[in-house]
């Protein structure tokens, strides 16, 4: 379908870019004029800002402002230099005038490009270029240069640097800066002749998003031009969407070269809408039309049904903010004008959590059963929050595609609103706010009045009370219950291990409500485990109680030979282990050596009061400064005779871990002095890092070497681990060999499982080892920007590394460098022992947990509960088969007690 418009107008369509539909190169040089004076062989180019658009920050909401890439412009002789609008006058044209070592830059008015350091009287600033008049004599001379490769730039070569022209983004004038800024980048566009007809050529076309049915959308677009009058302009829309877009009629004499254009989206089927708009001149003075692509999109459930403001038609909603759903919060009004909106438990009985939506498209009001009380968002006030405003004075919103999702998130469509905080957002649980286009806080959920699903509200499904002492009692923990859309109080039952955990209560009421409970063990070295039911309105929520009261410490001993249990003691922080080095001698920490009898040892007494007892018989004692060995500021721990120890308890830190203390130094414990480097062990405050020690029982004592089995060099008998640093265990992040000389990062997993880029092996010995990934690539330590790299070994650039720790707390050593870290949960770095991200786990790859092709064909219907009462196998073209013995894809569908079929593709592979 082809629409025809006739209007008066002197200009055409600008979304910004290309001028006289040319096609621009970047890096493209421009042509060289004769002189400063202007002549018939002058070739004229506007000076075109690639980064920054016209306007103060690029900002279309300035009284400047534009998103056009804008032009250099002279403003006349004395005045600034500033980036102006698109439009071929002697301002905007310049013309390049060879010298030596550079070009004069000379505009349309006759005027070149100086700068001052200085400001100069009231009209330029400090650190400006402006323009002078030309002349022959050649100081202010540029250079163009090719600042990163992509776009050109302009040097001054007078100027100290940083002497680039740069686009300032405060203001509309341009300063010095360096290479590569943003605002440096410049291209060179062909002028046309002045007085010609000429047009700007948009960039892109004009997309209009998702719009309902029989909804309207307008865009006001630029219309920027080059020497028309008055004159007749043809608008044609054609393609297959054209009936839904119009141009709005347009009569009379237009503001010259500039002016709107009104374009409008009203589709009448639900489907996507695309068309071309040709933009020419009637007269044919225009020989080259320009072209515009229009689309649109009304395919999609509009998320509520709209409402009537005046109550004839209502349609209310509970709203929520989706990454919230699980507290069950709604967006609540109370009864009061100009209160701050919060998100509150839902309460069936609060008309103030009930929202309809009014209006038409992109112009909807939010309004609350409580009082009409409609949304406004108070942007300037300090907290910039969503408040409460009478009727008829709030704003208006409209609703915007949340990324590519069939869920929403709400706009504020009112100018008054934060530029780029237009977005109604959870703000994380504080208050509801303003935010950025497709923040995660954004998405929203609509529940209409009556759908409410009776569910229960818990914190989670699991409550762990800790470890504690057997005939303890744990801290008290609280447990917000509440049940959504409940018709009745809540009752509460255990069972299980259930009178270890003790609860202050056996019901509640529906809404906020709080059960406390305690752990108090029997038992020692038991891992205790309760189920606690909740019942309320016909439903029920069991949820898992947990405690323990293994607290990781050994086993104790007899003082005599009738029950021994051996142990080593290691140092977190760097896995040596505590070492008897002789009678009345400084013991040491040194590296594990299994079965060695200096190594081990038994924990005789109580926790409260215990003695460290050597396989040779001797205990730890220590000696302070001026005893026996020669004098130190230190006192160190050594070992005396049997009987003749040091009364010793265990300590355990806030974090969990432990540190074995002397009873005669209540502030100190056995550790290592982090501002040591000799092995010798002496005593130390409590709380430092270096004083955690762990218990390895001696038949394990292999654990203390290394973490891994090793794989041989040629490869004939790989065992593979995923790496994955300890504080990367709640993200599921592993390390990732994302390819040769690149960087290794950590990518998550997907329910547990990864990927053969994501395989390491370990080649060597525990004290000299390579990591080397399933396509062959080898850990690298980047010295020069401190990252870890994997290395294809033709390249030559690989490290070894050594293990440096114990069970639980290994780290890895890059030999003769620092070691291993997770920066955070991005690329592999180094960084200096001990620290929190230096510690790891090796995930051995099983068949379980490594991603197959079986797992990218699994169906939904795999969720179908039930127990399986038959199995039948089919293969891919339906025909049953018996139960699969060759390689090949097959559909097993399983009969379950519950009636349902559950069908699944499975991938066979012989063994």
């Amino acid at each position: 379908m082809k629409k025809t418009f006739l209007v008066s107008m002197m200009a055409l369509l600008s979304l910004g870019g290309t001028a006289f539909a040319q096609t621009i190169d970047p890096q493209a040089m421009p042509a060289i004029s004769p002189g400063v004076a202007n002549s018939t062989g002058d070739v004229w180019y506007h000076i075109q800002t690639e980064q920054r658009t016209w306007g103060i920050n690029g900002s279309s909401t300035t009284i400047n402002g534009g998103t056009s890439k804008g032009w250099y412009f002279d403003q006349g002789a004395g005045q600034p230099l500033i980036n102006a609008e698109q439009i071929n006058v002697d301002g905007a044209r310049w013309k390049f005038v060879a010298v030596t070592g550079g070009y004069q830059i000379i505009s349309g008015l006759g005027n070149e490009i100086d700068y001052t350091a200085t400001a100069i009287g009231s009209d330029v600033k400090a650190d400006r270029f402006y323009t002078v008049p030309a002349t022959n004599t050649t100081t202010k001379i540029f250079t163009i240069v090719n600042p990163n490769g992509s776009y050109l730039g302009l040097q001054a070569t007078w100027v100290a640097a940083p002497n680039l022209i740069d686009k300032s983004n405060n203001d509309l004038g341009f300063g010095t800066w360096y290479a590569n800024n943003d605002g440096v980048m410049i291209s060179f566009v062909e002028a046309a002749p002045l007085g010609s007809h000429s047009l700007v050529q948009p960039l892109t076309g004009v997309s209009f998003g998702d719009v309902a049915n029989n909804q309207v959308s307008k865009k006001n677009l630029r219309i920027v031009g080059n020497g028309f009058n008055t004159m007749t302009f043809t608008y044609n829309i054609t393609g297959p969407g054209a009936s839904a877009f119009s141009v709005a009629q347009k009569t009379g004499a237009l503001t010259a070269n500039s002016d709107t254009l009104e374009i409008e989206y009203h589709p009448t089927v639900a489907q996507a809408d695309t068309a071309t708009l040709t933009i020419g001149e009637a007269s044919g003075a225009l020989v080259d039309p320009i072209t515009v692509q229009l689309t649109g999109n009304s395919d999609f459930t509009f998320p509520v049904q709209i409402s009537s403001y005046d109550n004839s038609d209502n349609h209310w909603y509970y709203i929520s903010f989706t990454r919230l759903d699980a507290t069950g919060k709604v967006l609540t009004a109370t009864a009061t004008p100009s209160d701050t909106v919060k998100q509150k438990l839902l309460d069936t009985t609060n008309d103030g959590q009930l929202w309809k939506i009014a209006g038409t498209w992109d112009h909807y009001s939010l309004i609350s059963k409580e009082s009409d009380f409609e949304l406004r968002y108070d942007y300037a006030g300090t907290d910039k929050r969503y408040v409460t405003e009478d009727p008829g004075h709030g704003e208006e919103f409209g609703f915007v595609r949340y990324n590519t999702t069939d869920t929403w998130q709400l706009r504020n469509t009112m100018t008054a609103a934060a530029v780029g905080n237009q977005y109604f957002n959870d703000h994380q649980n504080r208050a509801v706010t303003g935010y950025s286009l497709n923040d995660s806080g954004n998405q929203l959920t609509f529940t209409p009045q009556g759908s409410v699903v009776t569910r229960f509200v818990v914190p989670d499904d699991s409550v762990d009370l800790g470890k504690v002492w057997a005939d303890s009692v744990s801290a008290e923990k609280k447990y917000a219950i509440s049940i959504i859309a409940g018709t009745e109080g809540i009752s509460v039952s255990i069972d299980g291990d259930a009178s270890a955990f003790i609860l202050n209560k056996t019901s509640l009421t529906a809404l906020n409500d709080t059960l406390k409970v305690t752990f108090a063990p029997t038992v020692a070295n038991k891992n205790y485990r309760a189920t606690l039911t909740l019942t309320s309105s016909g439903i029920t929520k069991e949820i898992i109680l947990k405690g323990s009261s293994d607290l990781g410490l050994p086993t104790f001993s007899s003082a005599d030979t009738s029950d021994e249990n051996w142990y080593y003691i290691s140092f977190k922080r760097n896995g040596k282990v505590l070492t008897d080095k002789g009678l009345n001698e400084r013991a040491e920490r040194t590296q594990p050596v299994p079965g060695d009898d200096d190594q081990q040892w038994k924990f005789v007494g109580t926790k409260d009061n215990l003695k460290l007892v050597n396989k040779s018989g001797r205990e730890l004692s220590y000696i302070a400064p001026g005893d026996t060995l020669p004098a130190s500021g230190d006192t160190f721990a050594n070992t005396v005779a049997a009987g003749a120890g040091k009364a010793m308890y265990f300590y355990q830190r806030p974090d969990a871990a432990w540190e074995l203390c002397f009873t005669a130094f209540e502030a100190d414990s056995v550790g290592l002095n982090v501002n040591t480097i000799t092995d010798s062990v002496y005593v130390y405050y409590n709380g430092d890092a270096g004083n955690v020690v762990l218990f390895t029982p001696a038949a394990s004592a292999s654990e203390l070497i290394s973490p891994v089995t090793f794989s041989p060099a040629n490869g004939s008998a790989d065992v593979w681990y995923y790496i994955q640093f300890t504080r990367q265990e709640a993200n599921k992040k592993v390390v990732q060999d994302n390819g040769s000389n690149t960087n290794v990062t950590q990518v998550a997993q997907v329910n547990g499982k990864g990927t053969d880029a994501q395989k390491w092996k370990f080649v060597g010995t525990p004290d000299d080892f390579l990591i080397v990934s399933e396509a062959g690539n080898q850990f690298y330590y980047a010295s020069d920007v401190d990252k870890i790299q994997a290395q294809d070994p033709t390249t030559g650039l690989f490290n070894t590394f050594e293990f440096v720790g114990a069970p639980g707390s290994w780290q890895v050593a890059i030999t003769g460098a620092r070691y291993l870290n997770d920066q955070a949960g991005s690329t592999v770095c180094d960084y200096s022992a001990g620290d929190a991200g230096a510690y790891l786990n090796f995930i051995l790859v099983t068949a379980d947990n490594i991603v197959t092709a079986i797992d990218e064909i699994k169906g939904d219907n795999n969720t179908i509960d039930g127990n399986v009462v038959s199995t039948k196998y089919y293969n891919i073209q339906g025909i049953e088969v018996g139960k699969p013995v060759t390689n090949g894809v097959y559909i097993q569908v399983d009969l379950l007690d519950t009636g349902k079929v559950r069908a699944t593709k499975i991938i066979h592979v012989e063994p």
